[in-house]
């Protein structure tokens, strides 16, 4: 069935609407600390006043766009002008919210750059002196300190208790998303920005949540992630679209089926806490081998090296636990991870609407035979959002970690 694409971008505190674009991309990814939006709009219809202000032409009006402005953008796909009706309230949609970062000017076309709500952690400069400190105490106290909101957003962690980032402190004075930055190369705590889907009455509402902690958080795990089922190739064979179990289709598949050496590809990094006096011990695997990180700067650099070459990375945190148990439950990852699955990405169709973090269920044929079929569920860690003329609206969707 062929659909139709809305769109709407909404620029500022008086919200003006962009009416028309050439070609519009979303960046959405687990592993970068800022997703980012690029929006290209035909170059008659504006001009750039300074670098710094753009001058819009509509029909009726002119108006002005700045750097700096939120900006949101909100994409849906309709089959009818019945369904156009109710799509603002009782439809899913693909959001960004964000702010414009630059304007460059690309052949006959304005190029609009945006970052997501990361960038409001920009604009401050702070400083942390060396302290043992807290995970969520130094997000209150950069979020505090850049005068941001934080109503608007959910701290999101592997477990209720707390995490120890033990003795912290920046170089001098940077903002809080290089803070954020020094966290994730230091400790592998990750932060991004994430649009929640929730019901308010019978209307779909649509909430950024700031979310920092672990790359797969098992905390509140069900709100902020969901699973949806793809099929390649796609077969409308025991494959009901009105069913929950529904497989949607997938195409340009650049999936690989591959086998994992675990001693050369895996990795698995724990941390407790002792919540009374933040004490804070790291374990990790390598080969299957328990090693201990606690202030040993030569196994600290030992495991962040190896950490870099692996393929694949499990992290998680339990506080409170002695030693011993997490040695072994760290061992037990290990050894339990499967040896084989699939890398790459895969591209979809507008819809259903996918987003970092939710997980997907792959339904593949190996080509072996005719019902060889591999189904396996994955994390998704990054996915690219294309509209314009040539795509139509694709989604590109990237694998993460496979689901055990």
């Amino acid at each position: 069935m062929l659909y139709n694409i809305y769109s709407k971008i909404l620029v500022g505190e008086e919200q003006l609407e962009i009416t028309g674009f050439n070609s519009l991309i979303i960046n959405n990814n687990l592993n970068e600390l800022t997703d980012s939006c690029t929006i290209l709009i035909p170059i008659y219809n504006l001009n750039v006043i300074n670098g710094k202000t753009l001058r819009y032409y509509t029909e009726k009006e002119t108006l002005e766009i700045n750097i700096g402005d939120k900006i949101t953008v909100e994409l849906k796909v309709y089959k009818d002008l019945k369904e156009l009706e109710t799509i603002n309230k009782y439809t899913h949609s693909k959001y960004f919210t964000g702010y414009i970062k630059t304007f460059n000017q690309v052949n006959d076309a304005l190029e609009i750059i945006c970052d997501d709500l990361m960038y409001l952690f920009k604009k401050t400069k702070l400083s942390v002196s060396e302290k043992v400190i807290s995970l969520s105490d130094l997000i209150n106290y950069v979020t505090s300190e850049s005068k941001i909101d934080t109503t608007s957003y959910v701290k999101n962690y592997e477990t209720e208790a707390e995490i120890s980032l033990g003795k912290f402190k920046t170089e001098g004075f940077v903002n809080g998303a290089e803070i954020f930055r020094q966290i994730k190369d230091q400790y592998k705590y990750f932060f991004y920005f994430k649009n929640v889907i929730s019901n308010s009455g019978r209307n779909i509402v649509s909430t950024p949540h700031f979310i920092a902690g672990l790359k797969y958080p098992v905390a509140n795990a069900d709100r902020f992630n969901r699973t949806i089922n793809f099929m390649y190739p796609y077969s409308l064979e025991n494959n009901d679209p009105k069913s929950r179990e529904y497989f949607n289709p997938m195409f340009n598949n650049n999936l690989d089926y591959v086998n994992f050496d675990k001693t050369k590809d895996l990795i698995v990094l724990g941390v407790t806490t002792n919540s009374k006096t933040l004490e804070t011990r790291k374990y990790a695997t390598i080969d299957g081998k328990k090693i201990l990180i606690n202030g040993d700067k030569d196994d600290k650099k030992k495991i962040d090296d190896e950490a870099n070459k692996r393929l694949l990375r499990i992290d998680f945190n339990i506080n409170n636990i002695e030693a011993k148990l997490l040695q072994d439950l760290i061992l037990e990852k290990w050894n339990t991870y499967p040896t084989s699955g699939f890398t790459g990405s895969f591209t979809i169709a507008g819809e259903p609407y996918v987003n970092i973090m939710d997980k997907v269920r792959i339904n593949i044929n190996t080509g072996i035979g005719v019902d060889e079929f591999i189904e396996e569920v994955y994390f998704v860690d990054a996915v690219k959002t294309v509209v314009n003329e040539t795509s139509g609206f694709t989604q590109e969707i990237t694998l993460g970690n496979k689901v055990i």
